[in-house]
């Protein structure tokens, strides 16, 4: 099972590693999109319990309350592994397929149509040694394109690009056409940093960062559109 074609486009934002921001990454960049006249709904189509904690999903409550949307609740982690231990992939891609037909429908009953769907992979954790698979069958399942969210340090680029390129082979590479590019968050050494070396603030990206970062990266890596964020 797979999305129409007539539906709108699936970004699926995939993390590199734990605590990249990606939930973030997911806010800012329907945000920007908005900006540019593109209106993106959102939507997380696994649970993780050991990033989330009891509760709630902490993500799509927030997205729920950051930008007035009603994304659904996304499969339990307990579902999400009881299907992959059995093997049972088709039926868990086509959950998720459902899922992001509930947020198009949701978004009509809304009064609205949506241009993109944002989705949140899987973070890939200590427990979660299936997120690099199970984010690539999603990619499929939805027809999606990918965006890398990952993060490092200016001072050591090679590493940098090595773990970009490396998360964008299940996806074709960093050159394939599903790969739409990257947003770097919570970078260390920024040249704009405040004296505790802290990220900046949101909103206070210096466009002339862009450039040297692509530099650097190009020395190690194939060609790539990566952007930079907090």
């Amino acid at each position: 099972m797979t999305t129409h074609p007539d539906q709108p486009q699936a970004i699926l934002l995939v993390p590199t590693s734990e605590g990249v921001g990606l939930t973030s990454a997911c806010l800012g960049l329907i945000q920007a999109l908005d900006t540019i006249g593109l209106k993106a709904g959102f939507l997380k189509p696994f649970m993780q319990n050991e990033l989330n904690g009891p509760g709630l999903d902490r993500s799509t409550a927030l997205v729920s309350r950051a930008l007035n949307q009603r994304p659904p609740s996304p499969i339990s982690q307990a579902r999400l592994e009881r299907l992959l231990r059995d093997d049972q992939t088709d039926e868990l891609m086509e959950n998720a397929v459902e899922l992001y037909e509930q947020v198009v429908q949701q978004a009509h009953r809304d009064g609205s149509t949506l241009d993109l769907v944002v989705v949140e992979g899987v973070v890939p954790t200590q427990h979660t040694t299936y997120a690099t698979q199970t984010n690539a069958q999603l990619a499929n399942a939805l027809n999606a394109r990918i965006i890398l969210v990952g993060t490092g340090d200016l001072n050591e680029p090679q590493a940098l690009a090595e773990q970009l390129d490396m998360h964008a082979r299940s996806f074709g590479g960093v050159s394939s056409s599903r790969t739409l590019g990257g947003i770097l968050m919570r970078m260390k050494h920024l040249p704009y940093a405040q004296e505790d070396d802290l990220s900046a603030a949101p909103g206070t990206f210096k466009p002339q960062l862009e450039e040297s970062v692509l530099t650097e990266l190009r020395q190690y890596s194939l060609p790539w559109r990566p952007t930079n964020s907090t």
